[in-house]
């Protein structure tokens, strides 16, 4: 059995762009448990599947793929989670 306090936080990774989300996700895994998404619709999708402690997103999307909305509802129904990160 894994001890809760051992386990990686989870991080979901908000990144259109497939070649910069496999660099940050190869740079952020030694940390963190980290899941991908590349349009709003996967990011909602793995929010709802998957233990999320912290939110890396693109703030470059194209409009129809911004989730500041959504994650902030995410945020305000998960009180452990601290913060969400937004990238230029």
């Amino acid at each position: 059995m894994e001890n809760p306090c051992s386990a990686k936080p989870g991080l979901l990774l908000v990144e259109d762009d497939q070649t910069l989300r496999n660099g940050l996700k190869w740079a952020l895994s030694d940390l963190y448990r980290v899941r991908e998404a590349a349009t709003r619709r996967e990011a909602l999708a793995e929010l709802e599947r998957d233990d999320i402690d912290v939110v890396l997103s693109d703030l470059r999307l194209p409009p129809a793929l911004r989730s500041t909305r959504s994650a902030r509802a995410w945020q305000l129904s998960r009180p452990r989670a601290r913060n969400s990160l937004r990238c230029r």
